[in-house]
Parts: structure tokens; sequence; C-alpha cells
């Protein structure tokens, strides 16, 4: 072996040795100073008690208990860092820090554990302070508002799944308001389809900062930070919270709703409700989830990559696309699911699937269902309306030549029983009457 191979065998059993004792450093911090332990735990069972209480009086809002436990781990990891490095440069710690928890915890683990300490808490919650509750594969959500709205009750349903929860104040057994604790549209549209607005995120925050604090509404929160006028206030309450209520009817099957009495509507409900008919909204939903079973067709699992055809761009280069359009397609072309779509643009994930079964029909996306799925596809209420107004062209035009043939020629088929020039016309070709 020459001096440099020894040289470099040399260093490489120092760093080993300088990782060694790094590592065992490290979880020397992790595991010592039980007193400090006792005091965090003692201090997070305090935090999880107040948040149960939240939860029990159903004020708690959607998140808190995987932000409980995220800040728990972090402010952990966060401390032993610092001795780690012995060092006071809080930045170099935080992104040690930042670096192992995202390693350590993903998104998903850290919600799968929040999920399972809500579960619990749900359980024993459904036989306190309510009135009634269950699970939507038992009654559904239908016949749940058809109840309250036949007896005209007056009240707060609460509809929970694991990514949202949506309050549904009722009065006198019509919906006054919706209450989503999670914002699944962030973008507003614009005057034309090149112009939008996009809720920033630090007042998203803010909104739901207020919501945990004082039980505000996030949109109403948004109109008190100064974001959304007076005047657009109802509209935006009223449309954005429906968007999330069909959400929920189209996966029904993974609810749980819980019904509470009210003497009183809190005051931001009298404030900013506005009284609707349920039947209508119900009707209307029916439609929605009829919709949303067809587009599911042509991409099964919201969770599945998205694959644009590999000429995707020379494609579309003919297309009339706003800016959100483009924006989506361009997340589209980097690989992601739709639901990573929409939660990425801010959009909801229906709206994401019309545009994603849009484009497949145009042949810029993959269908994961194949070609057959997108048979069967509905139009727009806008193509509808253009399709009709081209069929009634055509018509007027198929009209008025068979007029002025006649007019010109004759109508010698009258007398004898042969039909008009139209009908000779339809014998040879009968895509004449279905025009």
């Amino acid at each position: 072996m020459g001096e440099r191979d020894k040289q470099i065998q040399r260093r490489d059993q120092a760093l080993v040795t300088d990782l060694k004792k790094r590592m065992c450093h490290l979880v020397d911090v992790l595991a010592a100073d039980g007193k400090s332990a006792a005091a965090e735990f003692e201090g997070l069972l305090t935090r999880a008690g107040d948040l149960w209480r939240r939860k029990q009086k159903m004020e708690g809002t959607k998140g808190e208990t995987r932000d409980l436990i995220g800040e728990v781990i972090f402010s952990r990891l966060r401390r032993a860092f610092r001795s780690f490095h012995e060092s006071g440069d809080a930045s170099r710690v935080n992104r040690s820090t930042e670096w192992l928890m995202g390693m350590l915890f993903s998104g998903s683990v850290l919600t799968d554990l929040a999920r399972a300490f809500d579960h619990k808490m749900l359980e024993a919650q459904r036989q306190q302070e309510f009135s009634f509750a269950g699970q939507t594969d038992f009654i559904s959500i239908q016949e749940v508002l058809q109840l309250l709205s036949g007896g005209g009750y007056s009240g707060m349903l609460a509809l929970e799944k694991a990514d949202n929860r949506l309050d549904l104040f009722i009065k006198n057994g019509m919906i006054v308001m919706f209450d989503s604790h999670h914002l699944m549209r962030r973008v507003l549209p614009g005057q034309d389809a090149l112009h939008y607005r996009e809720i920033p995120m630090d007042l998203i925050a803010q909104a739901e900062e207020m919501k945990k604090s004082t039980g505000l509404p996030l949109l109403v929160g948004l109109n008190r930070l100064g974001y959304l006028r007076d005047e657009e206030l109802p509209d935006v309450l009223q449309n954005l919270g429906l968007e999330v209520f069909y959400e929920f009817l189209c996966e029904g099957d993974s609810c749980t709703f819980f019904y509470r009495k009210l003497d009183s509507m809190p005051e931001f409900v009298d404030a900013h409700g506005e009284a609707m008919h349920v039947t209508p909204i119900l009707l209307e939903g029916s439609k929605r989830m009829d919709e949303w079973n067809v587009l599911m067709e042509v991409f099964p699992d919201p969770d599945a990559p998205l694959e644009p055809v590999s000429d995707m761009f020379a494609r579309i280069d003919g297309l009339n696309l706003g800016v959100l359009e483009i924006k989506l397609l361009a997340t589209v072309n980097r690989g992601s699911s739709p639901r990573q779509v929409s939660t990425s643009i801010g959009l909801p994930l229906f709206e994401v699937y019309q545009h994603l079964v849009r484009w497949a029909r145009d042949g810029i996306i993959v269908p994961v269902g194949g070609a057959q799925s997108l048979a069967d596809i509905t139009f727009t209420l806008e193509e509808t309306m253009k399709k009709a107004f081209e069929v009634l062209d055509a018509n007027d035009d198929d009209l008025s030549t068979s007029k002025a043939l006649e007019d010109a020629l004759g109508d010698p088929f009258s007398d004898s029983g042969g039909g008009s020039f139209l009908d000779i016309l339809a014998a040879n070709d009968p895509g004449v009457m279905r025009k």
C-alpha cells in the first residue's frame, strides 16, 4: 500500500471516529435530562387536554392535532441539534432540524398519527354534548339534512373527513352559512380567462389563527383582514361553501357528522348568513355526484401521477389557454397527480378534473381509463350551449337551402303524396332529419 493510500485510509478512519462521536453525542442529548423530558411531556398533555376540550365543544379546527404533534417533535429536535452543533447559530440549527424532521417524519406520517388521535377523540365525543352523531356509511348526508330541514331545526351540523371539516349552520330548517376549516379554492375568478386573484398564503395563515382564537370563519377573517370586500363576501361565502359541501357529498362514505342544537346563532352567522333552501342544494349535489363519477372513470385514482402525451407542447400550440390553465398544465407536465395539482394551484379537485378530462379529450393528457372512458363525458354548460347553437345554425342552413330549391323547382310531390323536396332529400340522406 502506497503512502497516498495510507493517508486516505487514516483520513477516512478519522472521519468515521468523528462521526461516531457526534452521533453518540446526539443520542445522549436526545435521551438525556429526564426532568426536561418529563416537563415537556407534561406540557404536551396540558396542551392536548386543552385541545380535547376545544374538540368537545366543536371549537377545535381541522389540523390542530397534527400541528401540535409536529411542533412538539420539532422543538425537541431543535434543542437537541442546538447542543449537537454546540453553536448559537440558530439558522444552522433550524436547517438541520428541518432536514432531519423531513427525513424521519413525512407529512403523511404526522397526518396519520393525528388522525388516530382525532379518531379516539371523536369516538368519545359522540356520547357527549351532541343531539346526534354518526357515520355517513350508515346514514347519508342527504338524509341527515332532509331530517333537519323537514323538522325546521336550528343548530350546527359538522361534517368531517380526513383532510377537512365543514360546519353547516341551520336556522329553522334552512342552511344559513357554510364554514369550511380548510380553503379548497385559493384562486378566485377574475373578469376574464386572463385574470384571476390568488389569496396570499400569509393571509390564509392569519385567517386560520383568527379562527383558532375566535372561531371566525376563514372567509370572514379574510374580509376583516381587508382582502375580501364587503360587497363580494356574501357570494364568496355561499359559492365556496357550496363547493366544499359538494366535495363532501362526493366522498360521503368516509365522513363523520355531528349535530348540536343551538338556541342562538353565532354573531358572524347573524351578520353574514343568508338563508338557502335545502332541496335545491341537494338536487345540485346529486347532479354533481353523477358528474364526478363520470369524471373518475377517466382518472380513477386522484393520487396517481398524470401522464402528458409526448408532443404535448405541439398540441397545445393552437389552444386558447388562460394564465391559470398554463400554470395547471405546467404542473401536469411535472408528473403531478390530480390531488397534487389541486393543492399546488389552489383549485377544487372537481374543477381540476374538468380541465384534465377536457385536455384528455383534446389529446393532451393520456386518459388512464382509456379512450372509451371519454365517450360518456358530458359537456360543460358553455360547450353545451355552443353545440346547441351550432345545431340551430345547421338547421337554419338546411331549411334555407330546401326552401330556395323548392321556390326554384316547385314542389311536384305535394299532390302525388310523394312528399316535399326535403322529404325526398331525407330519404337519400337520413342525416338531414337528424340535423
